[in-house]
């Protein structure tokens, strides 16, 4: 076995950390941007918005493997911030689509 291998992995822990600290970090600043009563985990929630244009609740808490109770309070957060709506779902008219407003999209974009 490698002697380096254990101080390797130590600095690549410790760059790893440092990376994801710096993550959270640019996160909250943004978070900020868009709303300034944006919970920074928020925030990617609406990345993730700005990306599908639309999905459901129930395949958004799939994708991001968190339950579909957490996901709805975080939902409901954004809603009373004027950033994200529901709209009635096409195919099945018992559940919504989630999506930017436009005014969640205007500040998304600009932050």
């Amino acid at each position: 076995m490698d002697d380096h291998l254990p101080e390797t992995l130590r600095v690549l822990e410790h760059e790893l950390t440092a990376l994801l600290r710096r993550g959270r970090a640019l996160s909250w600043e943004i978070a900020r941007e868009v709303h300034p009563n944006l919970e920074p985990n928020a925030y990617g929630l609406l990345l993730w918005l700005r990306r599908s244009g639309s999905t459901r609740l129930t395949d958004l808490a799939a994708e991001l493997g968190i339950g579909k109770g957490t996901l709805s309070r975080q939902i409901q957060g954004l809603e009373a911030l004027g950033l994200v709506r529901r709209d009635p779902d096409p195919v099945d008219r018992r559940a919504a689509q989630l999506r930017l407003t436009e005014e969640g999209t205007r500040r998304f974009d600009a932050a």
